[in-house]
């Protein structure tokens, strides 16, 4: 049961261990419910579900958080994933809230703004510098990441990013010309790199082009059809 636990997801890891192992939900967070945590105590944020290797990261009392979900070690204990690593879930560290996400306020690209507690995990200003796909990337239409524009930036792509935004809940995000992509520095990270080019028959011969070159089609098109006109 140890081994399955670890690969379950919440929702029917959750069934499984109410079932099985009552004793958990006394002692754990085994549910978020849709609610953000609250720091009891001091909290150490570990690399690894099993504890083994500490981050440079804590939570301090007090500060409310939204873990990602709660996961489940080989053993079965749960713990609280985070973006930048894992938690414990016990309830002599962690509680259920109601309250608003604690914020902090930084600048951000230049600008003060008021962002999520974990905001060292996101990039948060460009300096000059483009931008690194380290695995494939949505591109969405909006910066609540609601919908998608059916488009990805590709592992290794590096792109130049206009501006960073902010969500109101304080998640930073990085404003491409297409939409808007993850600032979390999981996924992307700043590179003296060049951008990437792509190549595109134009004229019946091959070139390389710019990433957005999609921008530029259009103005040509257009262009060219208005001259017929003169």
């Amino acid at each position: 049961m140890s081994n399955i636990l670890g690969k379950l997801n919440l929702s029917f890891a959750t069934k499984k261990i109410k079932n099985k192992i009552p004793f958990l939900t006394d002692k754990y967070l085994t549910e978020l419910n849709g609610q953000h945590v609250k720091a009891i105590q001091n909290l150490r944020v570990y690399r690894d579900k099993g504890f083994k290797e500490l981050t440079s990261y804590t939570i301090e009392r007090n500060v409310v958080f939204m873990p990602s979900e709660v996961v489940f070690t080989k053993a079965g204990t749960p713990r609280l994933k985070l973006p930048n690593g894992y938690i414990t879930a016990s309830k002599k560290y962690v509680e259920l809230t109601n309250e608003p996400i604690t914020k902090r306020r930084i600048a951000i690209d230049g600008q003060m703004q008021q962002v999520r507690y974990d905001v060292e995990n996101y990039i948060t200003a460009l300096d000059g510098k483009n931008v690194k796909a380290l695995s494939e990337l949505k591109v969405y239409k909006d910066i609540d990441f609601k919908k998608t524009l059916g488009e990805e930036v590709q592992k290794d792509h590096v792109f130049k990013v206009d501006t960073i935004e902010v969500t109101k809940g304080g998640t930073p995000r990085l404003k491409i010309a297409k939409g808007y992509v993850t600032a979390n520095q999981k996924f992307v990270v700043l590179t003296d790199e060049s951008v990437t080019k792509k190549i595109m028959i134009i004229g019946g011969k091959e070139h390389q082009v710019r990433d957005d070159i999609e921008n530029y089609i259009k103005l040509t098109k257009i262009t060219n059809d208005a001259k017929r006109f003169f």
